[in-house]
């Protein structure tokens, strides 16, 4: 599940990029309409990368002092601070 609203998520990121090069007098209005739907898809992405990374975390570390003590534990870490980056 993970992988999966990964692979929405940044497949949604270029697919509108081929319509908004080929249409380039009515770029602005694809775009205008592209944002929102990509928007709607971008949040369940998000939504489900949470739902789906916790819940791995969840049965692979045996406490939450394993997020700071094991490469596995730090990871998730990484993912979380990344995010505003992105």
């Amino acid at each position: 599940a993970h992988v999966a609203a990964a692979a929405a998520w940044t497949g949604g990121l270029g697919a509108p990029l081929p319509g908004l090069r080929a249409a380039r007098g009515e770029r602005w209005e694809l775009a205008r309409r592209a944002v929102p739907r990509f928007s709607a898809l971008a949040g369940s992405a998000v939504a489900g990368l949470v739902v789906a990374g916790s819940a791995g975390a969840w049965m692979r570390l045996g406490s939450p002092a394993d997020l700071w003590s094991t490469g596995y534990g730090r990871l998730p870490l990484a993912e979380v601070a990344a995010v505003p980056i992105i």
